[in-house]
């Protein structure tokens, strides 16, 4: 049987969710170019032999272990979505998605991009100090097979240690209002957060205080917090609920709407709807994140438009910066 020769870095099952018909095509936003298109799922978020290397003159593949893996993961979401909820998630589908999401962080273009962009600051770096770095054998600039080999021998470890930090997290469903429409991208798995550590940067799977959003359907959109911060606003949140509930005088403000709908989620794994605002803050994360591709059901790609335009920074993926 022969192999598959297009591999795709965002698997289909979770690109179909966002199309225009509800199964096959949708709407491009090329963050380099501006330009809007319409295509296939089965010709975006992916690279001809991507997951095809060399060993010697041995050809090896490590796509038939992701197909295999992404037909489990697909079966999990799909109960996921038409449940519209994360009660009764058991151990086995919750170790899946996990997988998912760290696999998805791991094979973007995004990753790709920043070894390379790594690599060659170094070499620069090197350079300015007088010395060649062609003679320094871990500067050597791989060439795209190097690159695959490298993908390949790496996506096993780092699942092995990404996969347990985003099972740790406090998860939420959230729902987009009908009137709205959520974006995914080349690099659907984006980090915020609110608190700013000085002298280094905030995103990591790890730091205290990040959100991780991986959208999961055109209305749907799974949100893992940190587990420090979710435990104080519960904590907040069933307080004040104790005060309420003995009728306390002086009672402290209500908490607003949205946390606590989102300690309802927390709480009973029911989705906590989205607002407006908050779709379009789900978006620019995406538009943020993308190394080049935005993906929707609509053409409507207004916000992308204004980003790149106010930030052409944006018209490539994000960069580790130098301190």
């Amino acid at each position: 049987m022969e192999r598959p020769k297009k591999h795709h870095y965002v698997p289909q099952f979770l690109l179909r969710n966002f199309t225009s018909d509800g199964g096959t095509r949708l709407y491009v936003f090329d963050k380099q170019t501006s330009k809007i298109f319409a295509a296939n799922v089965a010709d975006v978020a992916a690279e001809n032999r991507l997951y095809e290397f060399s060993l010697g003159e041995v050809t090896a593949t490590i796509e038939p272990s992701l197909a295999d893996f992404e037909s489990k993961a697909a079966i999990v979401l799909r109960t996921v979505l038409d449940k519209g909820s994360l009660a009764g998630l058991t151990l086995y589908q919750r170790t899946v998605l996990s997988g998912l999401v760290a696999q998805l962080l791991v094979r973007s273009p995004q990753q790709r991009a920043v070894r390379r962009h790594l690599n060659a600051e170094l070499r620069k770096w090197v350079s300015t100090r007088g010395t060649d770095p062609d003679l320094m054998p871990e500067l050597k600039t791989p060439n795209e097979n190097e690159e695959k080999l490298f993908t390949a021998q790496a996506l096993p470890s780092q699942m092995e240690q990404f996969a347990p930090l985003i099972f740790g997290k406090t998860w939420a469903l959230h729902d987009a209002p009908i009137s709205e429409t959520l974006y995914i991208s080349d690099n659907p798995v984006a980090m915020h957060n609110e608190k700013k550590i000085p002298h280094r940067g905030n995103l990591g799977l790890a730091v205290e205080g990040v959100e991780v959003y991986l959208p999961l359907s055109y209305n749907c959109c799974l949100g893992m917090y940190c587990p420090t911060v979710t435990s104080e606003l519960m904590a907040a949140y069933e307080g004040y609920r104790r005060i309420r509930a003995f009728r306390i005088r002086p009672m402290p403000p209500a908490p607003p709407e949205a946390a606590e709908r989102l300690c309802r989620a927390f709480r009973t794994g029911e989705s906590s709807p989205l607002r407006q605002a908050s779709v379009e803050f789900m978006n620019s994360l995406q538009v943020w994140n993308a190394e080049r591709y935005v993906y929707s059901r609509s053409d409507n790609f207004q916000l992308a438009h204004e980003m790149v335009a106010q930030n052409p920074g944006l018209r490539k993926g994000p960069r580790p910066e130098a301190a």
